[in-house]
C-alpha cells in the first residue's frame, strides 16, 4: 500500500527481575479470578449445606477458612519468590524478536520458541511490561515483554506492533 509505514521488527533483550514476575502473577490472578470465585462459592455452599443439615460446621471450618484465605490474600509475591528460587532459567538472558507479520521468537538460554500471533488472546499493559496472554486449558498464562528491554523510544513502536498484530490496543 503506498504511503503505509511498515512496522519494524523489534529486538528485546533482558534479564528478568523478580518484581516483573510478581507483576505478571498479579495480572494472572486477576485474569483467572473467575475460577477462584467459583471455587470459593462452591466451598461456601458446602459449608452452608453442612450447617443446614445440622452437622457440626466447626469440624469443617478449616475446609472453609483455608480456601477463603487463599482466594482473598494476594499470594503473587510469595509465588514469585518461590518460582524465582526454584527455576534458574527465569534469571537467564531472554531475547525476543517481535516480528509484525509472524509473531514473537523467544530465546531463553539455549532454548528458543516461536509464537504466532494467533496463539495470543490479547495483551495487557502494566507500568513496566506488556503481557501477551496465552490460553492454557481453563486458565491463562502470559508471555512478558518488559518495556525496559526496548531501545529508547521503541516502547510506542512495540505498543503499535502489538495493537496491529492482535487487533486491539494493550489493556491496562
Amino acid at each position: 500500500m503506498p504511503g503505509a509505514t511498515a512496522l519494524p521488527v523489534l529486538r528485546l533483550a533482558w534479564r528478568p527481575e523478580r518484581a516483573e514476575l510478581a507483576d505478571a502473577l498479579r495480572v494472572l490472578r486477576r485474569l483467572n479470578r473467575g475460577r477462584d470465585v467459583r471455587l470459593l462459592a462452591g466451598v461456601l455452599a458446602v459449608g452452608a449445606g453442612l450447617w443446614a443439615l445440622g452437622l457440626p460446621v466447626g469440624s469443617a471450618l478449616p475446609f472453609v477458612v483455608v480456601p477463603v484465605v487463599l482466594v482473598v490474600l494476594p499470594l503473587h509475591r510469595l509465588a514469585a519468590r518461590l518460582s524465582w528460587r526454584r527455576n534458574p532459567r527465569l534469571r537467564a538472558e531472554h531475547v525476543a524478536d517481535v516480528v509484525p507479520a509472524e509473531g514473537v521468537r523467544l530465546a531463553v538460554g539455549d532454548i528458543s520458541s516461536t509464537y504466532r500471533w494467533s496463539a495470543f488472546t490479547g495483551v495487557r499493559e502494566t507500568e513496566h511490561q506488556f503481557l501477551l496472554t496465552l490460553p492454557r486449558g481453563r486458565r491463562t498464562s502470559v508471555l512478558p515483554l518488559p518495556k525496559r528491554a526496548a531501545a529508547p523510544g521503541e516502547v510506542d513502536a512495540l505498543r503499535s506492533v502489538l495493537a496491529a498484530a492482535l487487533g486491539e490496543p494493550p489493556r491496562r
